[in-house]
């Protein structure tokens, strides 16, 4: 497979003279990722960077992560893999992955992380959408079967090797990571030519389709992307930032480039534990730190003075950002900022450290270097400043189209811009607000989720005859999944059956409802389609009220 193909040149044409602008101003460097690391790991070998983890805590730095990758790059060549093969990774937090992700890149593999939490039958899909040649998981990890997920993907041809971390083993396809490493240690890896501009990464992301969509990365967009949110601390070496997000979200992959491309210490979790994160705050003296409002929350409600004190960062974004959390952060001394973005365009605004308290708290920031928004009516034509409209933006970090070409046809204006599906607004200083949603997803713990797939899943149900899933507000998650449906006469359901619905048709488990109720007809419009914009704002007195309404508290 040759990923590169299938980019519609319409859309990359209509931002040619922008990509020299951004080669000029260095906000591409020209690199491709290989090479940055390197340069990296040689400016700064004593970073540190920590892995926190139950199972498989570990210590390092950049240096000597860098030397594992090039052992690890040469034991990949030795098995086969050449320049532009694809290899899924749905890995943890844990060093042998990073090690992976970094020795893919050395070598021109185009990468597909994929969260932890997507089942056998998202990552058959995703495996079978880029004709994969390789996927690595760990041999267990948690609560998760990685056996029972790789037996449950079926007939993939294209795939021919199952790399596992670990000591276990999980069927024929097996390469094991000590046999990479092993053929590695006597052969030095070979520097394929890279072009900055090629494709080095595919992450899929849920947006108004049910089928995941996957959007394509270069080493320029990527690299941009890392650059272009650097912190204060890092220029002289002093940044620890804790991360607390899944490996194979888009902002897991940018956060375990940091280290090379930014000087930024890191402490990794493989999976969120706050006691376990305070506890390394405190042990390796962590003073920025990024997650979704849930995360905030947990550690602003556990951490004890010596922990918090130390805190001077705190990056937010993923879901809808309450401005009380911001403000809590500044009472406690800790410089805090929204940030909006998503997977084709990872960090669109943010706040920069000076701006006032309420552009930090009731903004989602102002665009960063390179970037640009416009606010569009329906017809395209840009609003005025203060006017709600949808987003649309263009910068360096833009992605480069969809790998399945049709979705990129509706995705961009005729001057290429992306349409974001968001609606927002501009002030007079540029600062942009969310204020409501296009596209119909849901926004769990940072996770998007299609409400089309959550709906085609309840339909599948033999007492459900009609099923709408939208967003219901979350002071922990940001957003929780509501479903509303017409049942079939005579017909009862509850939120337990609905669960065992779920769980039997192997989707990942936050698709799961968490509010369940039951209606005898939904809010339409004078054509009859459901009303979601409508229906996103009653939902809540709906679950108040209905006396059918159902809730499952925690994680589904």
């Amino acid at each position: 497979m040759s990923p590169g193909v299938v980019v519609n040149n319409r859309h990359l044409a209509a931002r040619s003279g922008l990509m020299a602008q951004w080669l000029s101003q260095g906000l591409h460097s020209g690199r491709p990722l290989g090479d940055e690391i390197r340069r990296g790991a040689e400016a700064w070998p004593e970073t540190r960077v920590i892995f926190g983890s139950h199972e498989r805590p570990w210590e390092t730095t950049t240096g000597v992560l860098y030397q594992e990758a090039l052992q690890c790059a040469a034991g990949l060549q030795e098995s086969g893999f050449r320049q532009g093969d694809v290899i899924v990774l749905q890995v943890p937090n844990w060093h042998e992955g990073m090690v992976l992700f970094l020795a893919a890149l050395h070598c021109g593999l185009v990468v597909v992380p994929v969260v932890h939490f997507y089942g056998a039958a998202e990552l058959a899909f995703i495996l079978g959408q880029t004709g994969a040649r390789a996927l690595a998981v760990p041999d267990r990890w948690g609560k998760i079967n990685f056996a029972e997920r790789v037996a449950g993907l079926g007939a993939l041809p294209a795939l021919e090797h199952i790399i596992v971390l670990g000591e276990g083993a999980l069927g024929s396809r097996d390469l094991p990571w000590q046999s990479i490493m092993g053929r590695g240690a006597s052969k030095d890896a070979s520097v394929p030519g890279l072009d900055g501009s090629e494709i080095c990464l595919i992450n899929f992301t849920s947006g108004s389709t049910a089928a995941p969509k996957g959007a394509l990365h270069s080493h320029q967009t990527i690299g941009a992307e890392v650059r272009n949110f650097t912190f204060p601390e890092a220029r002289d070496g002093s940044a620890m930032m804790l991360w607390c997000g899944p490996a194979g979200h888009i902002g897991g992959v940018i956060s375990w480039l940091r280290p090379f491309l930014c000087r930024e210490g890191a402490v990794y979790l493989d999976q969120y534990d706050g006691a376990l994160a305070l506890a390394l705050m405190d042990q390796h003296g962590v003073n920025l730190f990024g997650g979704a409002p849930y995360h905030g929350n947990q550690i602003f409600d556990q951490g004890e003075a010596q922990v918090l004190g130390g805190l001077k960062g705190f990056v937010v974004g993923g879901a809808g950002v309450p401005p009380q959390l911001v403000e809590r952060a500044e009472a406690l001394g800790i410089r805090a900022g929204r940030s909006y973005g998503s997977t084709e365009h990872p960090t669109i605004t943010g706040s920069a450290p000076g701006a006032s308290l309420a552009k930090r708290a009731c903004t989602d920031g102002a665009p960063l270097p390179g970037n640009q928004v416009r606010i569009v009516d329906d017809g395209g034509e840009v609003l005025p400043v203060g006017s709600a409209g949808e987003i649309v933006s263009m910068g360096p970090e833009l992605f480069l189209g969809y790998l399945d070409p049709v979705h990129n046809e509706t995705a961009f204006t005729q001057d290429g811009w992306f349409r974001t599906g968001d609606i927002g607004v501009l002030d007079e200083e540029g600062y942009l607000t969310i204020v409501d949603r296009k596209k119909d997803i849901i926004i769990r713990g940072g996770e998007n989720i299609s409400s089309k797939e959550v709906e085609d899943l309840l339909a599948r149900h033999p007492a459900v005859v009609e099923a709408a899933a939208v967003a219901c507000p979350d002071p922990a998650y940001g957003e929780r999944v509501a479903a509303v449906v017409r049942l079939r006469p005579g017909q009862t359901l509850d939120l337990e059956e609905v669960r065992a619905h779920f769980v039997a048709q192997g989707v990942a488990k936050q698709k799961t409802p968490e509010y369940l109720v039951v209606v005898d007809d939904l809010p339409r419009s004078p054509l009859g389609k459901v009303q979601k914009m409508t229906l996103r704002k009653e939902i809540v007195s709906l679950i108040e009220s209905n006396p059918t309404a159902t809730r499952q508290e925690g994680k589904p």
